[in-house]
């Protein structure tokens, strides 16, 4: 997610479960239809237009025809979206007691025509995770490849990173998981987004548990925690 503080080193199931229930920032539906997105900062304060972007450590609102501002995640408190996909909707509400029907819901959804952006990144993380929590590992690997072929900078590109290294790793696989990582070091993004270099850092250090290096894997995490772009 993305969005100073110690890393915490997840492992095996508890990793597994973070990863599943809890993203970035809390999607919230309107109650009511409105007619504009609604940022809601941390301050109390928000911000009304329409959210155009989502990316890795920020969301583009619209705030006027052609006039846009930029907000960080880390000042954000939740999001109110004016209009949410009624299929959108009924999947999440669905995933809790019907995992299985939900995913169905939003592969529809996905390749659903005049689909925004900003619901696509959305349903894409959803079908991710979904695979992932059904046991899926070789489905949530390709779905989380997806995301990220889709928003290579995008909000969830974190959280994609350690869903392909959890999945390769539950599967027995560190070199695969490694490689899934090298992939993510030759975008974009790694260079752009500096916490998400440290989230690299950290699950390098996980594969490097896995694979028996040890004293590798201390050094990376001691490298991670001590960064000054640590997110808790």
């Amino acid at each position: 997610m993305t969005a100073a503080g110690s890393i915490r080193i997840l492992t095996g199931v508890l990793a597994f479960g973070l990863l599943l229930t809890a993203p970035a920032l809390a999607r919230v539906p309107a109650v009511e239809q409105a007619k504009e997105d609604e940022v809601v900062l941390k301050d109390k304060t928000s911000q009304k237009g329409t959210i155009v972007g989502e990316a890795y450590d920020a969301v583009d609102v619209e705030v006027k025809k052609g006039v846009k501002k930029k907000i960080e995640w880390s000042k954000i408190d939740k999001i109110n979206y004016a209009s949410t996909p009624p299929e959108y909707t009924e999947a999440i509400s669905e995933r809790g007691d019907d995992p299985e029907g939900a995913l169905e819901k939003l592969k529809a959804l996905a390749g659903k025509e005049g689909l925004g952006d900003v619901w696509k990144q959305h349903v894409l993380f959803d079908i991710a995770g979904l695979q992932q929590q059904l046991g899926a590992l070789d489905e949530a690997i390709a779905a989380w490849n997806a995301l990220i072929a889709a928003f290579p900078e995008g909000r969830y590109l974190g959280t994609a990173a350690r869903g392909l290294v959890d999945c390769h790793l539950a599967k027995g696989d560190a070199d695969g998981a490694g490689k899934a990582l090298d992939g993510l070091k030759s975008g974009p993004a790694l260079g752009k987004f500096e916490a998400l270099a440290v989230e690299v850092k950290t699950l390098n250090g996980r594969i490097l548990m896995a694979q028996g290096k040890l004293a590798d894997a201390r050094a990376a995490f001691e490298q991670a925690e001590k960064d000054p772009k640590a997110t808790p």
